[in-house]
């Protein structure tokens, strides 16, 4: 009766070459000899690209150590894909755990190399496929530990943290010299970026108090507390305040903080921002629209008791714009 042993060889490399890790493992387990008469059909396969992918950069992205040492023996640890990516790069967006990334640089990776969009390994490990900071936590700290440039060449690793909403992350990187008031991909400050979402207070407060400037703006001309009053929390405009930030400071169409709270509905922040002592309740936007045209409109009676006691008059509808 034939058997594995009997297969002639070619069809033999033939099976191995169309199957999976898996599947290859359970059919050596099925013959032990199997494994010698297969093993050149396995090596080519091992070798070879994965998809679109050299089989360095595939194995990098799953973590196959192993593998990895195997191909080292074929190909040079900073191998290039089509967009000048590196293994190095692929095990630290992708990899669960720093074993892998640990290994690529032991074995001389260069930790820096910029892939052709201008991004390091640490721009990757600052996200990383998992969306994880307790996973990208140990990989930055890792990469910086062996010297990756925290300012990027292009696009600063600072700027995906903060968007990530990794405030440990945030920190070491601070903490390595990261410049503050770096910028996001669409050249917003990353200071504004943190005042958007309310989850992000705490690193906000982390990038002031590693100097942040306030003053900073995105394309809209809105600068933390524009931001802050237009999204809120309520927490974030006071902690704003509290550092001394420009009440009245305007963005591109002449809003004003209080303006803007009004605008979009943000009810607390305006009925807080109306009552601070040296804020200007009287200007308007390029629009001509002031605090009481926009009060009216949105049926807030409470800031409209504190405009009149801080002497708008309610009653003249030259304060309200046509």
């Amino acid at each position: 009766m034939p058997n594995l042993l009997t297969i002639p060889n070619e069809i033999l490399d033939e099976i191995v070459s169309n199957l999976d890790a898996v599947a290859t493992y359970y059919l050596l387990l099925s013959c032990r000899s199997l494994a010698t008469l297969v093993k050149p059909a396995m090596l080519l396969h091992a070798v070879a690209p994965k998809g679109n992918e050299p089989a360095l950069h595939w194995a990098s992205r799953k973590g196959n150590l192993p593998l990895i040492e195997y191909l080292l023996t074929r190909f040079p640890v900073d191998l290039e894909k089509d967009d000048r990516g590196t293994p190095l790069q692929a095990a630290s967006w992708s990899c669960t755990n720093t074993n892998t990334v640990e290994y690529l640089l032991l074995r001389g990776a260069a930790v820096n190399h910029t892939n052709c969009f201008g991004l390091t390994a640490l721009y990757y490990a600052c996200r990383g496929q998992m969306a994880n900071e307790d996973i990208a936590e140990p990989l930055v700290r890792l990469l910086i530990a062996h010297g990756a440039n925290v300012h990027g060449e292009t696009h600063a690793p600072l700027s995906i943290a903060v968007g990530s909403g990794f405030t440990r992350v945030v920190r070491l990187l601070l903490d390595a010299g990261a410049s503050p008031d770096a910028k996001i991909i669409n050249g917003e400050p990353v200071v504004v970026t943190a005042a958007r979402k309310a989850r992000t207070v705490g690193i906000l407060e982390l990038l002031l108090d590693h100097g942040a400037d306030t003053d900073a703006v995105n394309s809209n001309g809105r600068n933390v507390l524009l931001i802050a009053s237009q999204y809120g929390p309520l927490e974030t405009v006071k902690m704003l305040v509290a550092r001394g930030v420009n009440l009245d400071c305007q963005d591109n169409d002449g809003n004003t903080p209080l303006i803007l709270a009004i605008m979009k509905g943000q009810r607390q922040i305006a009925e807080y921002l109306v009552d601070l002592d040296g804020i200007d309740v009287h200007s308007g936007n390029l629009a001509g629209e002031k605090p009481l045209y926009r009060a009216v409109l949105m049926g807030y009676g409470l800031v409209l008791r504190s405009l009149r006691a801080r002497g708008v008059p309610i009653h003249d509808h030259s304060e309200i714009s046509d």
